[in-house]
């Protein structure tokens, strides 16, 4: 995991906006700094607490219908922690509504 995010782990932002010109490397990172935080193996592929949110459709935008979902999923408590974690992947194709 990139060094520069470590001091995050003690008290992490509301928000953490990781950005590269590698989108693999990025969503790598964020992957590993969220199972750091969820203190869980970064060995598995996905985690309940660990939610993933990416564009859908033929447009590739996130939907309302997406949104709404994704927003009742984040409403329930934590699976097997006292944390949740969101990756967004491709914000920028979020509608303005």
């Amino acid at each position: 995991m990139n060094s520069s995010l470590l001091p995050l782990l003690k008290r992490p932002p509301h928000f953490l906006l990781l950005h590269a010109l590698d989108e693999a490397y990025a969503a790598e990172q964020a992957r590993l700094f969220f199972c750091e935080w969820l203190h869980v193996s970064s060995t598995k592929e996905s985690h309940p607490d660990l939610l993933l949110l990416e564009p859908v459709g033929k447009s590739l935008v996130h939907t309302m219908e997406n949104i709404r979902s994704f927003l009742h999923e984040m409403s329930l408590t934590p699976f097997s922690g006292q944390k949740r974690a969101v990756l967004i992947r491709h914000i920028e194709r979020m509608l303005p509504s």
